[in-house]
């Protein structure tokens, strides 16, 4: 039994374990002077014998403390107790959402359409404020009692601008789910988290992950070399669009990728919901007219009734006049030559 149980915290009650991770262990809490339940993630004491694990630990609160978004789980204390350090954050009810996909097996998409855009909202803040959260996974989303989805656990986050700890974040993260840049040794950024939510997208979507292997390396290997499965093998009713949006996610080369998490959800629901992309529409060129024609705009107008009687009794006139000159010419020439 966790010797923890039922004793106190600081003013947290601990009532019973909720959750263990390779950075702690989580109990479910009791906040009398507020009346409310709380989630308490405690480091484990064999890990407490290294001052860089205790500083990697502290800085999850801080870092998450930074936080204010309504789909990232609420720190509310970081703190320590003797030898024992403890981060007080918000109580998420609900089951996660490792677990609804390993209940139900691929969620129907409408119901990614409702959930996606709100773990991107949440991941895109962080993004804004330089805050890499290296460990997104199905597991790592929890539902409230409302359906509220909420990004948890940035317990090794990193901020963009921190100072690195030695070799810190080479192996972190969880496999399933590791960017091939990751994998191969890179620094974690914020492509890497996008790469991560492509995996959990397709995951939602198909009911399993990309990469599957016997063995932790063998995995990161998939990630590195290999082209995922083409989702459409394995859900064959899968529309080529929303096919195409998981494959750009998973793009080995990370410019290849998205360029924002909220371009990826625009981009699935666009996929799902077939609004059509505008095109721009270039008019048909008109025929060229024959050379020997004239344009139809500039031929002359046929003359009226009236108008043609002025133009006969004007050339009688005028030939009149042409025959009276000759015939003056005429007599000159024969009078005074």
């Amino acid at each position: 039994m966790d010797t923890l149980l039922g004793q106190k915290l600081g003013q947290y009650e601990i009532i019973e374990e909720i959750g263990r991770g390779g950075m702690g262990v989580v109990y479910k809490g009791y906040q009398p002077s507020l009346n409310r339940h709380v989630a308490i993630k405690v480091l484990p004491a064999h890990l407490t014998v290294s001052k860089e694990l205790v500083q990697r630990f502290l800085r999850e609160a801080t870092t998450a403390g930074r936080l204010h978004h309504p789909n990232i789980v609420t720190i509310y204390d970081v703190a320590q107790q003797d030898s024992t350090y403890y981060i007080a954050m918000e109580y998420v009810d609900g089951k996660s959402l490792k677990q609804m996909v390993q209940e139900s097996g691929p969620l129907p998409l409408e119901t990614v359409a409702k959930v996606l855009p709100q773990i991107t909202s949440a991941l895109d803040y962080a993004h804004k404020r330089g805050i890499i959260h290296r460990d997104i996974k199905p597991s790592n989303v929890l539902f409230d009692s409302s359906g509220r989805p909420i990004l948890v656990d940035f317990g090794i986050a990193k901020a963009g601008d921190a100072t690195s700890l030695t070799q810190e974040g080479r192996s972190l993260g969880t496999v399933e789910y590791m960017a091939p840049e990751v994998a191969d040794g890179r620094a974690a950024t914020a492509a890497s988290d996008i790469y991560s939510l492509g995996v959990m997208l397709y995951e939602m979507v198909v009911g399993r992950v990309p990469f599957k292997a016997d063995t932790p390396y063998a995995v990161l290997l998939g990630h590195i070399s290999k082209a995922p499965p083409s989702p459409r093998s394995i859900l064959p009713s899968l529309p080529d669009a929303v096919e195409a949006v998981l494959l750009k996610a998973l793009a080995k080369d990370p410019a290849n990728r998205y360029a924002t998490a909220l371009d990826m959800a625009q981009e699935f629901d666009q996929a799902i919901h077939g609004t059509p992309v505008p095109v721009a529409v270039t008019p048909a060129p008109q025929p060229a007219a024959p050379a020997f024609e004239l344009p139809f705009d500039t031929l002359p107008e046929e003359p009226q009734p009236g108008a043609m009687k002025t133009m006969i009794i004007a050339a009688v006139i005028g030939g009149g006049l042409a025959i009276v000159v000759m015939g003056a010419a005429a007599a000159w020439y024969f009078l005074f030559r």
